[in-house]
């Protein structure tokens, strides 16, 4: 029995010691809850941290509502960059239909025959020999009023739509 006693002995007296141990502990801590608890501020303190909760949970619907909003705007930013492509797609088809009923039109104009070409420029050849007798004797009446461009003929169907 002496063999059991000697270890019995030892882990009372540890437990002893611990014992104490946590008594110091003990008053310790409650020498440093009573010196806390005479802080004049804590009082202050415990409503402030009191009053975290409700903001902290404003703040995180406010970060809801941003991340909403940021994905409507970025849907927004989506469809609207669509609608311009499509308008500007919209635009080039309507210059093109533009273009095409304008080239459409021209080719519908009467436009002279070759052999009708061929006389203008024979009589241009002509015509020139006998302005050059009529310019002689009449140099001061060039000067006093010019030929305007509009009676002159010309050979390019476009240029004489234009000045009619």
């Amino acid at each position: 029995m002496v063999a059991f006693n000697q270890p019995f002995e030892k882990i009372v007296e540890r437990l002893l010691e611990l014992q104490k141990v946590q008594e110091g502990l003990l008053a310790t801590m409650s020498q440093e809850s009573q010196r806390l608890n005479t802080i004049p501020f804590l009082q202050e303190i415990s409503n402030t941290i009191a009053q975290l909760e409700p903001y902290r949970l404003k703040i995180l619907n406010i970060k809801k509502r941003m991340s909403t909003v940021n994905d409507r705007v970025a849907k927004l930013n989506k469809r609207a960059e669509k609608l311009k492509q499509r308008r500007e797609s919209e635009m080039v088809n309507a210059a093109e239909k533009q273009r095409a009923a304008i080239e459409r039109e021209r080719s519908l104009t009467a436009q002279p025959s070759k052999e009708l070409l061929q006389n203008v420029e024979k009589k241009k050849e002509v015509v020139p020999s006998k302005d050059k007798k009529k310019k002689s004797d009449s140099s001061s009446d060039k000067e006093e009023a010019p030929e305007s461009d509009a009676s002159k003929p010309t050979a390019d169907p476009t240029t004489q739509m234009e000045t009619s």
